[in-house]
């Protein structure tokens, strides 16, 4: 049996296979959902492969013993578990990107009804930049889009830790971009004082959010 998961299991009193799922769960970081359900796959297979065992005359202990050492050590395994969490941060993360991104014109073309006590109206220069950052969403939805893909059927043609950090690496690119423009919206806006105020809620809390997203793609093994 694999040694750190027996010296566990012996001091706790728990079966083999529950001391090494734990020990496994400790190994992994990513999405909450994602992360139990690959646990549950895997606690799903050791006990299958126990069950093999008892059938064939072992005791339950010595059945989830053999399990467990077939299955393979947690350094061993991890890797590929966490490799697919990541893929799943990544998915995760692009999706957010297009839900934000698609909300954004929302805020930016109703500021000046959105703030309240906002005076006059955006200038044209202003109606220029909009749809220049318009235009800029519309490009970075359609590559979060992609993204998406790539963690999804697209996974078999390329590296899934590749897709992961890319993905972090395109999120926080994105943030930067949009919080500059997120600023120079304020600025040529009907009213600098209060637009100012209504970013941070409307803009830069889920920039900051998303870019915390980013980040963790990025931690990826």
């Amino acid at each position: 049996m694999i040694p750190n998961v027996r010296l566990e299991s012996e001091a706790t009193g728990r079966g083999a296979i529950d001391a090494y799922v734990e020990a496994l769960e400790r190994a992994l970081q990513g999405p909450r959902r994602a992360r139990q359900d690959l646990l549950t796959e895997a606690r799903d297979a050791l006990h299958d492969a126990a069950d093999a065992h008892e059938a064939a005359g072992c005791s339950r202990a010595t059945a989830e013993r053999r399990a467990v050492e077939e299955f393979g050590e947690v350094a061993v395994v991890a890797p590929g578990f966490q490799a697919e969490l990541g893929v799943a941060e990544g998915q995760r993360t692009a999706l957010w990107i297009v839900v934000l991104l698609a909300l954004q014109p929302l805020l930016w073309d109703h500021l000046w009804t959105i703030v309240d006590g906002a005076t006059g109206r955006p200038s044209g220069t202003y109606a220029l930049v909009g749809d220049l950052v318009g235009g800029l969403g519309t490009v970075t939805v359609a590559l979060a889009l992609v993204a998406v893909v790539a963690c999804g059927p697209g996974l078999r043609l390329v590296d899934p830790r590749r897709v992961a950090r890319g993905i972090g690496h395109f999120t926080l690119a994105t943030c930067a971009l949009f919080t500059a423009a997120g600023l120079v919206m304020v600025v040529l806006g009907p009213d600098v004082g209060r637009a100012a105020a209504a970013l941070v809620p409307f803009l830069l809390v889920p920039l900051a959010c998303l870019a915390r997203l980013g980040r963790r793609c990025l931690t990826v093994p």
